[in-house]
Formats: C-alpha cells, structure tokens, sequence
C-alpha cells in the first residue's frame, strides 16, 4: 500500500467508517435514523406471516457526505455460514460513513448522526390520534407527503424527537466518547505512517 500511495499525487483523507456491533439486543433492528429530508432505502424478507424482515437499512444517498448502514449482521454471517461468536442470539451492526470532513470534525458529527437513532414509543404519545398516525408512518400506512399541513408534520416530527426511546443511542455515543481518544491516535498515526494530508 505504501509503494501504491507513493506514487499518487494531492493525496488525502476523504473517508471514515465507524461501525458499532450491538449483540443481544432484541429491539436492535427496530430503532430508526429520524431525520427529515434523508432518503431510506429498506431490504427484507417477507415471513410465513407476510411481515417483513428488515435486513438492511440505508440512510442518505452513497454520494452523500453522511451515509448510515443499519444491517443484521446475524443474518449476513448466518447466509455466508460464518462461525458466530458464543451466545449472540441478536446482532445488529451500525455503521456511520463520513465523508468530506476533517478527521478532528469527524466525532461531532458522528455524535450528531447517533443524536437521530430512536425506537418507536408509543406509550410515551399522550394524543391517541397521534399514536396511531405515528403507527401508521413507521408501517407504511402514510407517508409524510400525505400531509398537506407543515405544521402538524413538524409536530409529529417533535414528537419523534422527545418521546421516542433514545437507551441504544445514548449507549452507543458513550461507546464511542470513551474510545475516541484512541480511535483519534490510530487515525492520527494512520494519517502519518502514509503522509497523509488532513
């Protein structure tokens, strides 16, 4: 790699992946990325019972500078007949592709992407109109441009927002606070090892 890089030119840093591996978390899969305005492209499997199996998730187009991947790992290990860990019965893996930042910007908007990471509560949605539209919006029953009222989007919007359940979220950003000076110092020494501009 070293001899290949040595002979480009203008060479720098335009990608990072941060993946985040959640075993045993039944709800995994559940939780969406809420964020108006990025597309959301769905994969699955139907089941006996005509429900659909979501697979793979992804958030944000593949030129864009944030791109979200939400896949069963479990599934995708299980097809390729790859040995498994011990004990994992769920595996749900999150993957956040940056593009087009500075290493040092990269965190902040990592921390930003996982701000947007809720499982559906409806328990907590006092109105029982708005529970049952929110319902229907997570199960493809409405979509969003059903709503000619912008007012009544940005309030179910809200709502996503505050009331849905934020556990795995807050979880996976202090999986990555904790880390981040490592992470930071082999990106670091990545960079350098191959004179890499920021």
């Amino acid at each position: 790699m070293n001899r290949a890089i040595d002979l480009l030119t203008d060479v720098h840093f335009t990608r990072l992946d941060l993946a985040f591996d959640v075993f045993n978390n039944e709800l995994g899969m559940k939780y969406r990325i809420y964020r108006p305005s990025v597309s959301q492209r769905e994969y699955g499997v139907y089941t006996a019972q005509w429900t659909k199996a979501v697979e793979t998730i992804y958030y944000g187009s593949n030129s864009s500078e944030q791109q979200i991947r939400q896949y069963n790992k479990l599934v995708e290990q299980t097809k390729k007949n790859m040995p498994l860990p011990d004990g994992v019965e769920h595996w749900m893996r999150l993957e956040l592709q940056l593009r087009g930042r500075k290493p040092k910007e990269w965190v902040e908007r990592a921390k930003d992407m996982l701000d947007d990471f809720r499982l559906p509560n409806y328990d907590r949605i006092q109105n029982k109109n708005d529970r049952m539209t929110l319902f229907a919006l997570e199960n493809g029953l409405f979509d969003w441009s059903d709503f000619s009222d912008s007012n009544k989007k940005a309030r179910l919007r809200k709502l996503q927002k505050e009331q849905y359940d934020d556990t795995l979220a807050r979880e996976l950003l202090d999986l990555l606070i904790a880390h981040q000076e490592r992470l930071h110092g082999e990106l670091t020494s990545y960079l350098a090892e191959f004179d890499i501009q920021e």
